[in-house]
């Protein structure tokens, strides 16, 4: 038994003052009487009433000090240990930080990573417990996950264990303890938290006080302690333009070798261009020193769309640091065709915003042959209708991003003339940070209810269409119903910027790549206005889990002006694939997820796992939260509190003394 207010003792000093009563009674006044052979009575309660008298055996005496004994003990909270009710509510946390994806020599010959391990422990414990037992299922993440909340089915519960993947970013192991224990509701009951212990925010998770009984399992066998660490790592994979070849690449990997000795790692480096594959491979042995790390460049990289650096060497504990990615650096820039009489504002604006320019006029065909094939899309200044008359072109514009721009003609048919400079944008990367104020226009195509039918005007000016864009055959367009040369907004400095947007929205699958994000962030991307629903696709990484529970691969629904997306969780090369309202894809970028490199540390630690891990309860000491493996039982039990028991012995006790006065034995 235990109390829980130790401090309530104080209040045993009722029980001499109970005791003084009894020795300092009132003394009667000396009174003469023929006889005292009928006093005897009264001659014993005038010696009961003496002060200083040694105190006799009493029954009111003994029964209002043991009444007073209880009610101290009662002050002081006591409970006592009991085993935990095999039906009440559990809680089990799962740890499934990046220091739980290790695959140590010392944990079996299965090659199993600790989450892995823990896993089937966790499977072992819910095949023993008894049938409709609720359990709630936690997992750690950069915030709390239920997967299960009081499930009684516990078939269902084993189908979520086997789901349960790594999570390789920054996880908050504090606030889900804090939250696992929160699930209780204030009732007796069970967490079990399974875990190695290397948590980042160790200090901060001891220092939190738990409500209900909190057990730590280790996840996986137990160390051995003289089992070496063994890892290498890519550190850093950084990529600078050639100087003296344009588009080429330069690239500089640090490895780190986390061993006790020193070790040869191959290193590869390869180049890939997304609708052809690789293109490139070159391979470097570097000898590192033990705990230290090495830099290594390489020879000049041909152009590619990404770039790949994959670390080899075994023994290695870690797979998610053996690979990183990289984007070419410098401006990505489309190529277009522009069909034109000549406008050298358009051309130098072109030029300005990195575009690839191949001129053609009117007059001379469609492009054929290697120049067709690298072309993105094509503006037409002018005269669309006319080459649209001729079949070859007619074919050839039908299967490109088309970027036109009208010529309305003096008091020709369909030409406006605004009455108004008013000019209105709506929030479109074609318009962004484009106003259009004081800019004069002569004259505008009036666009009728078929012109467009692709597309939605985000400009207008004078109440007219000045700008409308769109998809087609999921292929991006773009119109401008006026002639640059009957406006003056190449004289402008906002001309620049809308030519540069423009420019990007034709690009369109070929927009800049994302970079590189940390494993289960959230990053701001600017999605296309189209964009109904967008999906992550990996392309290529370490093999970390398989693809069946790949969560990278799910689709995310999004809004139109949603800029927030949660990256995936798993280290790898994704794809982000932008789909409009019929399911035609718009737009693609790549991002290169990495995991986060503090977890991955935390495995590096030579220490025994969770020495600096403890949990605090209201309901157990410290000296009873050691690490135990799942297999195993702890005695510490459940506590239970006495406090009901006082209360009924105290009743009883009350009714006893009444009894006493009612038949008159206080001697």
């Amino acid at each position: 038994m235990q109390f829980l207010s130790a401090a309530s003792a104080w209040f045993a000093v009722a029980l001499p003052i109970i005791a003084l009563m009894y020795i300092l009674k009132k003394k009667y006044t000396d009174t003469v009487v023929p006889s005292h052979m009928l006093w005897n009575r009264l001659l014993r309660e005038q010696e009961a009433n003496r002060p200083w008298q040694k105190l006799r055996s009493r029954w009111l005496l003994l029964l209002q000090l043991l009444a007073a004994l209880i009610a101290v003990l009662a002050l002081m909270q006591p409970v006592r240990w009991g085993a935990a009710s095999p039906d009440g509510h559990a809680v089990l946390f799962i740890d499934r930080s990046g220091s739980m994806s290790a695959s140590r020599g010392d944990e079996g010959p299965e090659g199993l990573t600790r989450l892995e391990h823990g896993l089937r422990q966790a499977g072992a414990w819910l095949a023993e417990q008894p049938s409709g037992r609720p359990i709630s299922l936690v997992v750690s993440g950069a915030e709390p996950e239920v997967l299960a909340s009081r499930e009684s089915d516990h078939r269902r519960l084993a189908e979520i264990l086997d789901g349960i993947v790594p999570f390789y970013g920054r996880s908050d192991n504090s606030a889900a303890l804090s939250f696992a224990d929160s699930l209780h509701g204030g009732e007796d009951g069970q967490t079990i938290v399974l875990t190695d212990g290397e948590w980042i925010d160790a200090e901060e998770a001891s220092e939190l006080l738990l409500n209900a009984q909190t057990e730590r399992w280790h996840a996986g066998p137990s160390e051995a302690a003289d089992s070496p660490f063994e890892n290498g790592s890519i550190l850093s994979f950084g990529l600078r333009e050639s100087g003296s070849s344009p588009g080429h690449q330069i690239a500089t990997v640090t490895v780190r070798n986390d061993s006790e000795h020193s070790r040869i790692y191959n290193l590869t480096i390869r180049a890939f261009v997304l609708d052809e594959g690789e293109v490139y491979r070159t391979e470097v042995d570097m000898e590192t020193d033990a705990l230290s790390w090495q830099s290594e460049e390489t020879d000049v990289l041909p152009p590619a769309d990404y770039y790949t650096a994959e670390l080899r060497g075994e023994p290695d504990f870690i797979a998610a640091d053996n690979m990183a990615f990289q984007f070419p650096q410098g401006t990505q820039t489309g190529k277009a065709l522009l069909v034109t009489s000549g406008n050298m504002f358009l051309e130098k604006a072109l030029a300005l915003a990195g575009v690839q320019i191949v001129k053609s006029s009117p007059d001379q065909p469609p492009p054929t042959g290697e120049i067709a094939r690298d072309l993105d899309w094509v503006l037409v200044d002018g005269q669309l209708e006319q080459l649209k008359e001729s079949a070859g072109w007619a074919d050839w514009l039908g299967g490109m991003p088309v970027w036109n721009m009208d010529h309305p003609v003096t008091d020709g048919t369909g030409t406006v003339v605004p009455t108004s400079t008013e000019a209105k944008a709506l929030e479109h990367p074609v318009t962004a940070y484009i106003t259009l104020q004081d800019t004069h226009i002569g004259r505008l195509y009036e666009v009728g209810n078929q012109d467009a039918a692709w597309g939605d005007p985000v400009l207008t000016y004078g109440g007219y269409p000045a700008i409308i864009a769109g998809t087609e055959q999921g292929r991006p367009r773009l119109r401008f119903t006026f002639n640059l040369q009957d406006t003056d907004l190449p004289l402008r400095p906002e001309f620049p910027i809308l030519i540069v947007q423009a420019a990007e929205w034709m690009n369109g699958s070929s927009l800049p790549q994302l970079g590189s994000g940390l494993a289960g962030s959230s990053m701001s991307v600017a999605l296309q206005a189209e964009t109904e629903t967008a999906r992550w696709a990996k392309l290529d990484g370490p093999e970390l889990i398989s693809r069946e529970q790949e969560t990278g691969s799910s689709a995310l629904e999004v809004e139109r002006n949603d800029s927030q997306i949660r990256v995936p969780d798993v280290p790898g090369l994704y794809r982000l694939e932008e789909r409009d309202a019929t399911g035609q894809l718009i737009a693609s970028r790549l991002l290169a997820v990495s995991p986060d490199m503090e977890e991955l540390k935390a495995v590096r630690s030579t220490s025994s796992s969770g020495e600096q891990l403890a949990f605090h309860s209201v309901q157990q000491d410290d000296e009873d939260n050691q690490t135990v493996n799942a297999g195993q039982k702890q005695n510490n039990g459940m506590q239970q509190s006495l406090i009901h028991w006082a209360a009924v012995l105290l009743l009883g006790l009350i009714m006893l003394e009444w009894e006493v006065y009612r038949r008159g034995h206080i001697g």
